[in-house]
């Protein structure tokens, strides 16, 4: 190579590193501006267009839950990577319980958590045949609804 061409080659490669870097963080690093929920705070992150939002920031302002490491579950979290919003899994069990899930089955100790959308799932035994039904509890609203996970055709 030509050392004539050598400084543009090293420029290239910097532009190229440069646009690199603010291209993952604004992929990787979620919404600027907006509302984040933090220990029963809403904090705000960046600009947001929107005011600061009116209703309870986490799950403890609705459910009058205090956690801690003594409850089971307490310092278990499910985090809601698109807004930040958290729910710990004695109050996701707290909702279940009062949902109309227990209707249905009854609440394992099996769970997991879905950051991607924002729920904690636990697993439910019911007599139905066919299905791996599970508890779902949305972080955002605090609200739960089953998920049947059914396979197959399903007698009526």
């Amino acid at each position: 190579m030509k050392k004539d061409y050598q400084p543009f080659v090293i420029l290239a490669l910097i532009l190229v590193v440069v646009v690199g870097v603010i291209f993952l963080r604004f992929w990787l690093g979620g919404p600027e501006d907006t509302w984040l929920c933090n220990n029963g705070q809403w904090i705000r992150h960046g600009n947001p267009s929107e005011p600061q939002p009116t209703k309870p920031c986490g799950v403890a302002a609705t459910l009058n839950l205090n956690p801690s490491p003594l409850v089971e579950g307490a310092d278990e979290y499910c985090t809601n990577k698109e807004t930040g919003e958290q729910l710990n899994y004695a109050a996701a069990k707290e909702i279940a319980v009062r949902s109309d899930c227990v209707k249905e089955g009854i609440l394992e100790n099996e769970h997991w958590c879905n950051e991607n959308s924002g729920t904690w799932w636990i697993k439910l035994a019911t007599a139905k045949t066919g299905c791996n039904p599970a508890c779902v509890i949305n972080v955002e609203d605090q609200k739960a609804e089953i998920n049947w996970m059914c396979t197959g055709l399903q007698p009526n």
